[in-house]
């Protein structure tokens, strides 16, 4: 959830052109943040920081954005305290 916010929001990165967008690289990107947000929502917390940190590899230059830092932390944050059972898979973010 956006700082302030009570409910959740989608929030899109910017990853490049049209180009970048059908290369095998940012495919593989994609299906690994696919793999990543279905193991979190699962509560998969392992699974979700493996599918991030598979990402991080083979990805450069092009690198996993700050979002992906900022869930590594959140995931570690969770394992040691998993959330409510009506959890809604959202979690808030501290700065803006």
């Amino acid at each position: 959830m956006v700082k302030g916010k009570k409910e959740p929001e989608v929030i899109y990165a910017i990853a490049g052109r049209e180009d970048t967008a059908h290369s095998g690289r940012f495919q593989r990107l994609r299906n690994l943040t696919i793999e990543m947000l279905a193991c979190y929502r699962s509560r998969d917390w392992a699974g979700a920081l493996e599918a991030i940190e598979r990402g991080r590899r083979p990805m450069k230059p092009m690198r996993w954005s700050c979002s992906t830092i900022s869930m590594r932390r959140e995931f570690a944050a969770i394992r040691k305290t998993p959330p409510p059972e009506d959890w809604n898979g959202a979690f808030a973010l501290l700065t803006k």
